[in-house]
Order: structure tokens, then sequence, then C-alpha cells
């Protein structure tokens, strides 16, 4: 079993900002991510671990706009107010379940990152970027 040690100086306690309201991507994710557990058991067995499609961009893109698009459609704007703060109330439940404090007022907290880790953080993403344009 995975047990995960949650501090107050974890990043996401310490910017709870930004993660609460839960973001409407961050719900389409969570959709997209039931849709490909539900196909993996779509023959009613369990799933062969060699035969497991790879949950990815590629093959679960579609899937995850339309939870997008359904969510922003017909979801968020019927009434904007209500939803956030039902987002709200999921982002408490979930920090509830975890074991943390949901905190009211955000925290301050400094994120170094040093030069070295940003010049490989700009490397990996101008290598995504060529990847994604060899693709499209």
């Amino acid at each position: 079993m995975l047990t995960l040690k949650l501090t107050n100086r974890a990043f996401g306690f310490a910017h709870q900002a930004a993660f609460n309201p839960i973001t409407v991507p961050c719900i389409a994710l969570c959709f997209t991510l039931v849709d490909f557990g539900l196909s993996l058991w779509s023959a009613g067995t369990p799933p062969i671990p060699k035969k497991v499609p790879e949950f990815s961009e590629k093959n679960y893109a579609q899937s995850y706009l339309g939870h997008l698009g359904m969510i922003e459609r017909h979801w968020s704007l019927v009434q904007p107010e209500v939803v956030e703060d039902l987002r709200r109330d999921m982002f408490s439940k979930l920090c509830s379940i975890a074991g943390i404090e949901a905190l009211v007022e955000p925290t301050t907290a400094t994120l170094y990152v040093s030069d070295e880790m940003r010049c490989h953080i700009q490397n990996e993403l101008e290598a995504y970027t060529r990847r994604r344009n060899d693709i499209h």
C-alpha cells in the first residue's frame, strides 16, 4: 500500500490558492481517467497488464476535450457562482480525505528553482514542443 506523508511544506499545501477551487480542466482530466479505467474493464474481466493501452494525449485527447467542453458549456455557464462554490467544496472534501486542513487564507511560500533546473525545464519544454510539432 502506498502511503503519502503530506505536510504543510508540500507545494500543494503551500500553494492551495492555485488548486482551490478545483479547476474545470482538472475535473475533465478526472472524468477522462474514469473513461480510461472503464475501457480497461469493458470486456468484463480484469485487464491483461501487457495489453493495457497507454494513457496518453494521443489516445485520450478527444475524450478529455469532450468532457472539458461539456463541463464548460453545460455546467459552468448555467450558474457560475454555484458551480465555483461546488468546486471549492470539492477541494475542501479532498483535503479532508487526504488528512490535511484546507486553508481559508492563502499562505506565502517561496519556490526556488536553481538556474540549472530552470535550464533543464526549458530544454524539456523545447523538446516537448518539437515532438508535438512533429506529430501535428
